[in-house]
């Protein structure tokens, strides 16, 4: 019987969608066994999760000041709002996974300004999407856009509503793709919003590159790049906004290495290039280039004895004034035993500007030594340090531009340069796109040859912002002087219940040749302070503590005398039977000037409470007043919030109530929120 002959089946040309499928068979090589119940589809719907939402709100402020009419606003806000967020893959998870997600807003809005009101109804969306490609892989990628209505807390009892759209991609390559992982990113954002104090019109684009050099254990080098644009309209909607352009660049190159046995060495060495471009009409900033580098050696010879030298070079170039600075530092620090502890330090700087060369050079030391006393540890130190420094100028007076400062509450925050010429300061918010005024928005103070800043009560400046400082000092002339700081600490410390600590401080200046434009200025210090902090444990369980400080500082130009206080009880919930914490504390510190009428007289207390109320409430409760008799103009501020979080399953409902109110002279501002929002989970 002859076998029978077994034919070939025909061969069949591959297909496109052969080609596709082994195109794609290394992606299913590499995944993980776990990842076989992430089965392979044209499209899967892999998880949807969500919410639904109520909120409302209600913000408001009255001011009143004399010979004014009453200024009153009020807003408020009821939103419903649905949102479903769905989670998705094309192929394979690992290939394209998508998240996309949305859902509409009804919005109720109602303003009243001066007696006239006005209410709208608007229907709003949020939206949001994001493809992720090969995100498990060493060259992976993302698209997104999103499409949001958020609300954002500009100061205490001050909300803003906001439409933000931002968009843009990021892109890496990682390791073991590349040995040097690169990570690219873009996006633009707009901004849109408004409030009783503030509208924002916004927009930003942004572009961020990095890359790097691993060395393992050793340390790494890495490398950025920033670009970024940014055109605001934004400000009070009170006073006239003017839009305003900038443009910024950035290079950084960050090196940082462990060297030596065990790696006790640090290398450190930073380079940052930045450069900014401004838009502003009428008046214009001149545009800004700076280069810093700085560069650190810590060195660790053993667990007792350590040194360190750095350098550190910056170059500013903003306009027609210049700045370049040179610093030099090493230093030693030695433990011979645990009860002594020594430094030693020697610095050099030189620091040319436009107006003038300022050249010092310093010698510093250190010494602390610790002993058994009285049942406690004690502690005695002493630092010396000997300076020279000489001047030369070139000008009367040099520029500061856009100083950044922090304007809160009752607090004055001293501008950083001194001897500041009077009618040179102008402050404006962060984007220049409006200009304070003195007086009305913020007042200015001269203690000594030191300006300080502070926010009005009245004005458009909120508690909590940031400004910039524009202003010109004088340089203070041609000069040199040797000067001698001598610090003298002694302290005292039982199983950390109490405290004592005195502190004597020395400078004398001596002028070598010259005239400085202003006098140099002695000082001898003497601060005495105590401190004790006691658990408690009668019927209730908690800790009793405070504070005592008082000091003398005898100046040539603004001499002082301080005292300060403040006590504070720290109680598990005495009055029910909740699980909770109270806390109540007061304060006073009394600043007065020997030779200046710009004294300080603050007594403030506080009460809070933190805890969690049947059936299982989170509440938290904060009541806070604080008031300074001894300014020129007497200044006092109150707040108070109440707080409620709670969660069902997944039904979540929270309450807020924040209240404050501040006064300084005759004017008069009072400021409710009221919050409520109920949400649920899916």
């Amino acid at each position: 019987m002859r076998p029978v002959r077994e034919t070939a089946a025909p061969r069949r040309r591959p297909t496109r969608r052969h080609v596709t499928l082994l195109a794609l068979v290394p992606l299913a090589a590499t995944q993980p066994a776990a990842a076989a119940g992430e089965e392979f589809a044209a499209f899967r719907l892999t998880g949807i999760e969500g919410y639904a939402s109520m909120r409302f709100m209600s913000d408001g402020y009255t001011t009143r000041q004399p010979g004014n009419p009453d200024g009153r606003q009020a807003w408020t806000d009821f939103r419903q709002e649905l949102f479903l967020l769905t989670h998705s893959y094309v192929y394979h998870p690992n290939f394209l996974s998508l998240d996309v997600g949305g859902g509409p807003i009804l919005d109720v809005a109602g303003t009243r300004t001066e007696g006239a009101a006005q209410r709208g109804r608007s229907m709003l969306y949020n939206f949001t999407a994001r493809a992720s490609v090969l995100r498990d892989k060493p060259y992976r990628g993302s698209l997104f856009y999103e499409h949001l209505n958020p609300t954002v807390a500009l100061s205490p009892g001050q909300i803003l509503t906001q439409e933000n759209t931002r968009y843009g991609f990021d892109f890496a390559l990682l390791p073991p793709a590349t040995d040097m992982p690169l990570n690219l990113d873009a996006q633009r954002s707009e901004t849109t919003g408004s409030g009783t104090d503030l509208v924002v019109r916004d927009r930003n684009d942004r572009m961020n590159f990095r890359t790097g050099l691993s060395f393992g254990n050793r340390g790494a080098v890495d490398f950025r790049y920033q670009t970024g644009s940014q055109d605001s309209a934004s400000g009070n909607p009170r006073f006239a906004i003017l839009p305003t352009r900038s443009r910024s660049q950035a290079v950084g190159i960050d090196t940082r290495l462990r060297l030596g046995e065990g790696y006790r060495h640090e290398f450190v060495n930073l380079f940052n290039r930045d450069s900014q471009t401004f838009d502003l009409r009428p008046a214009g900033i001149p545009d800004r280039q700076d280069t810093r580098m700085l560069t650190d050696l810590r060195l660790r010879h053993s667990d007792r004895f350590q040194s360190h030298v750095a350098h550190h070079w910056s170059d500013s170039i903003q306009g027609a004034t210049t700045s370049v600075m040179n610093s030099l530092a090493g230093g030693v620090a030695w433990r011979p035993d645990e009860q002594l502890s020594t430094t030693a330090g020697l610095r050099a700087d030189d620091h040319r500007t436009t107006q003038y060369l300022l050249q010092s050079r310093t010698a510093d030391g250190s010494a602390q030594y610790q002993v058994p006393l009285a049942g406690g540890n004690g502690t005695a130190g002493l630092a010396l340090r000997a300076e020279t420094r000489d001047q030369t100028a070139f000008a009367a007076r040099a520029p500061v531009l856009g100083e950044r400062l922090v304007l809160t509450g009752l607090a004055t925050s001293n501008l950083g340069q001194p001897r500041v010429v009077p009618g040179t300061v102008v402050v404006s918010n962060l984007a220049r796109t409006q200009v304070y005024v003195e007086g009305i928005d913020y007042v200015l103070t001269l203690v000594g040859l030191q300006t300080r800043i502070q926010r009005r009560v009245g004005g458009v400046i909120l508690d909590g912002q940031e400004v910039l400082v524009d202003y010109a000092y004088d340089v203070g002339g041609t000069y040199g002087l040797t000067q001698t700081d001598r610090t003298l600490n002694l302290g005292w410390n039982y199983r950390n219940l109490l405290s004592a600590w005195y502190r004597r401080l020395e400078a004398k200046p001596v002028l070598t040749s010259g005239l400085p434009t202003a006098p140099l200025n002695a000082v001898r210090a003497d601060l005495f302070g105590a401190r004790f902090d006691i658990p408690v444990r009668l019927p209730l369980a908690g800790t009793v503590g405070g504070s005592l400080e008082a000091e003398q500082r005898r100046e040539t130009i603004a001499s002082y005398t301080r005292r300060s206080a403040d006590a504070y009880v720290q109680l598990e919930d005495p009055f029910f039977s909740f699980t909770g914490q109270w806390q109540a504390g007061a304060r006073r510190v009394r600043l007065h000037y020997l030779t200046a009428g710009h004294d300080m007289n603050i007594a403030g207390m506080d009460l809070r409470y933190r805890g969690v109320v049947p059936p299982g409430v989170e509440v938290s409760a904060d009541l806070g007043y604080e008031r300074d008799s001894g300014a020129l103009l007497p200044l006092s501020r109150l707040t108070g919030a109440l707080r409620a979080n709670w969660r069902y399953r997944k039904l979540l409902v929270n309450a807020d109530f924040i209240m404050t109110r501040e006064t300084q002279g005759s004017a008069d501002r009072r400021r409710t929120l009221v919050q409520i929002q109920a949400r649920r989970d899916f």
